[in-house]
């Protein structure tokens, strides 16, 4: 840390049904090297059918997301900011490091506690990696300010599309209405409803009270992710362009 070592709580029970919304974080190589810091931006908590709850990997940075849970690594989080430090990967080898879209392809009767937290790190796709479809569209959706998407899927024809943001101005739940009042708007004014619609991000569901965090959404489409929904995302962004 700091000059002074400033002291950072360690929890190693960390609740993996805290939405980690508004916390720092630390990484550290068990040798004390830092590995990334800075506000977390991101999580990914894999909850099955069962509720069983198989872990929880945070992210500064919405590409390598470490594993909490972890024996191979050293993390704080707390609430006092921590500055921002990029991922340094060279420190990531000789760590479980894994591909999470491989991993949601696995059937998820074979996904066990035990699988997943044996992976250290979980690395995903960045913006230059996501589908082509809807590419541009997601590039264009960062640029609004309070905005940062932080997952998505085209649909590729065979599925469905979604595109998971989290709303972040500071106000919270005020401006988090807001900028839903605006995107909803201009959905019913273009009629795109049976195209597309906005939903709370079902990853951020708190088991324990059913509670939805407020800050996290996503664009789903009604049926599969193809050349009409892509086009409606278009439609959207020009119509929210002219208006703000």
């Amino acid at each position: 840390m700091d000059g002074n070592n400033k002291e950072i709580n360690l929890n190693r029970n960390y609740s993996e049904n805290i939405v980690y919304d508004n916390y720092f974080m630390e990484v550290k190589t068990l040798q004390g090297e830092v590995i990334a810091s800075g506000p977390i931006i991101s999580q990914k908590s894999k909850i099955m059918q069962l509720r069983e709850n198989l872990g929880c990997w945070v992210s500064v940075e919405n590409k390598f997301f470490f594993n909490i849970g972890s024996s191979n690594l050293q993390i704080y989080i707390d609430k006092n900011t921590i500055p921002y430090q990029q991922v340094r990967e060279d420190l990531l080898k000789g760590l479980n490091v894994q591909d999470w879209m491989n991993y949601q392809r696995v059937n998820f009767e074979n996904l066990t506690r035990e699988i997943y937290q044996k992976v250290d790190v979980f690395r995903d796709k960045d913006l230059s990696e996501a589908d082509i479809e809807i590419r541009e569209f997601l590039y264009w959706l960062n640029t609004i300010p309070g905005i940062r998407t932080t997952g998505s899927c085209s649909g590729h024809n065979t599925g469905g599309m979604y595109i998971s943001f989290k709303v972040d101005f500071g106000n919270g739940l005020k401006d988090s209405i807001a900028t839903l009042q605006r995107f909803t708007g201009i959905i019913s004014k273009l009629n795109l409803d049976e195209i597309f619609y906005i939903q709370t991000d079902p990853s951020h569901i708190i088991w324990d009270d059913w509670k939805l965090d407020q800050l996290n959404f996503q664009f789903r489409s009604r049926g599969i992710g193809n050349e009409r929904v892509w086009r409606a995302l278009d439609e959207f962004k020009i119509a929210y362009e002219d208006l703000f």
